[in-house]
């Protein structure tokens, strides 16, 4: 297949949509497919626009695939990103199309808006017609492909599209993550990985796990990959400070194995994910994840795979870090059973889906084209 692939991030291992998608791409290439990728810094195209990102790249979008489709014949065009609405609109109208449009979502972008407007109980006029608009990157598109079962639901839930233009197919992890021989009794050491932010449960790690510190003065808190200009003082009191440790972005996601491999407990607890890859990489490195039912994580076994909370919200992850930090056997015993879990979670298993359902829909397509 020749495909042209165009996205909304910066195509960087480190990074975990820029990650996943170049593990995707380089994947379709080993298997003999021409892949050409565009990513954030070709799509952003507009700097007379720098009021507003969203649209700077909705027209970068629609820039680049026009041109893309005008000097080379592609089987196949994917978008990752709702920027591309108004591209994907007009690209569905392209006369006599032989070439397959589909959404590959680094995250459905109107399921993140719900849940966000859900969890601070307010919303606006403007980011409705903001999600309007996202809508139709998934509406016009011929086919959709969501990272988790949770998307899809979603996805389903909404009508963009019929059951057979839709699927769901899990990331894998990196081999270098799998198949290890953990020692799971570890210190009483959390960790968290990850940017900073409130849709990731910034606002309530600062809250419960102070408590914990507190409560806990022989239990320490691990802050891996975030920015150097991470201000301690302004996102945890004084008199916790000598229990946290800082740990600047790691490169390569390799690096952070030893990190994770010295974490009993790992929170993750996310308004909002399409996939979650800290999740499955600390449950791959034997740590015991608290979690919310986003992403991946609403497939996990409450308990059994995993702490999987409520929702993100204060007291919640105090009490379930407290009880793992007092009940050691419930707290390696989910730890076994996570990695266990995340054992299938292979890339080349993403890839062969990937390129299988690609070629299914193409083929559909062309056959459908040839009917018309």
């Amino acid at each position: 297949m020749r495909i042209l692939a165009l996205g909304n991030v910066r195509l960087l291992t480190a990074l975990g949509a820029g990650g996943t998608r170049l593990q995707y791409y380089n994947g379709l290439r080993k298997r003999g497919h021409d892949v050409d990728v565009l990513d954030y810094d070709a799509v952003d195209l507009c700097p007379f626009i720098q009021s507003e990102k969203r649209l700077q790249l909705t027209f970068g979008f629609l820039i680049q695939a026009l041109r893309g489709i005008v000097s080379k014949s592609y089987d196949v065009v994917i978008f990752s990103g709702a920027e591309s609405w108004l591209a994907m609109i007009l690209l569905r109208m392209w006369p006599a199309r032989k070439f397959l449009l589909v959404h590959h979502s680094n995250g459905v972008e109107p399921h993140m808006y719900e849940k966000e407007w859900k969890h601070y109980r307010r919303t606006w006029w403007r980011d409705r017609l903001v999600v309007f608009l996202q809508e139709q990157s998934f509406v016009h598109a011929d086919s959709i492909i969501t990272l988790s079962q949770y998307d899809l639901d979603y996805v389903m839930t909404k009508n963009y599209k019929d059951s057979l233009h839709v699927t769901a197919i899990e990331n894998g992890i990196s081999p270098n993550f799998l198949n290890q021989e953990s020692q799971f009794s570890r210190g009483l050491v959390i960790g968290y990985c990850g940017s900073w932010l409130p849709r990731k449960g910034s606002f309530l790690i600062e809250r419960d796990i102070t408590k914990i510190l507190r409560e806990f003065p022989e239990a320490s808190f691990l802050i891996i990959g975030v920015e150097k200009s991470f201000d301690l003082h302004a996102h945890f009191p004084s008199d916790t400070h000598d229990q946290i440790r800082l740990i600047p972005f790691q490169q390569e996601r390799e690096l952070l194995i030893p990190y994770y491999n010295s974490v009993s407990i790992l929170v993750t607890p996310s308004i909002y994910e399409s996939f979650g890859n800290t999740t499955a990489e600390g449950m791959a490195c034997g740590c015991a994840v608290i979690t919310t039912p986003t992403g991946f994580s609403a497939s996990l076994q409450n308990r059994q795979d995993a702490i999987v909370l409520p929702e993100a919200v204060s007291p919640e992850l105090y009490k379930a870090v407290k009880e793992l930090l007092l009940n050691e056997p419930l707290r390696l015993a989910i730890a076994k059973n996570g990695q266990a879990r995340v054992q299938s979670l292979s890339w080349d298993t993403s890839v062969k889906k990937l390129e299988t359902v690609l070629q299914e829909w193409l083929s559909e397509k062309r056959n459908g084209s040839r009917e018309a």
